[in-house]
């Protein structure tokens, strides 16, 4: 009579998921996710959105992928594990929601933040213009001195 022996177990292929729970850690996962958040943000092009602003949009993409991911396990699985306790997921995820508001509020993607970055563009604006306004104002003056001087030297 043989002996059983346990066979080698096979090694897992290059780009498994066999230890994924919700994939929220998982860079592969979520880099796919904001890849597709900033593609569309890009095409959307809000006007106010400037080059400077990408690492931004990256941290916000980041956060809303990863809620994103952590909301669908937990809508599939429950907040509460078997014993009634919020699974650390659940702590996970109101992290990740409140980076991602966050994000949304820096960038202007929310109707209050919105309406103070238009507010805060507007009253910029409003300061550059009467700036110039005093510029022009002190080169008119100095044009008229130079014209009552040069009138007087006659």
């Amino acid at each position: 009579m043989s002996t059983w022996e346990p066979r080698p177990a096979e090694p897992f292929p290059p780009g498994n998921a066999v230890a994924v729970t919700h994939g929220a850690k998982s860079e592969r996962l979520v880099k796919a996710d904001v890849d597709a958040l900033l593609a569309t943000i890009t095409a959307a092009a809000p006007p106010w959105l400037e080059f400077v602003d990408r690492p931004s949009l990256d941290a916000w993409a980041y956060a809303e992928a990863t809620a994103a991911r952590l909301r669908v396990w937990l809508d599939e699985h429950g907040h509460l594990d078997g014993k009634g306790k919020p699974r650390a997921a659940s702590t996970l995820l109101l992290q990740w929601e409140r980076r991602a508001a966050d994000s949304r509020g820096r960038l202007g993607f929310d109707p209050l933040s919105r309406a103070r970055l238009g507010r805060d563009t507007a009253v910029a604006q409003a300061a550059a213009a009467g700036a110039l306004d005093q510029i022009r104002a002190t080169g008119a003056q100095t044009r008229a001195g130079r014209e009552h001087t040069s009138g007087e030297d006659e």
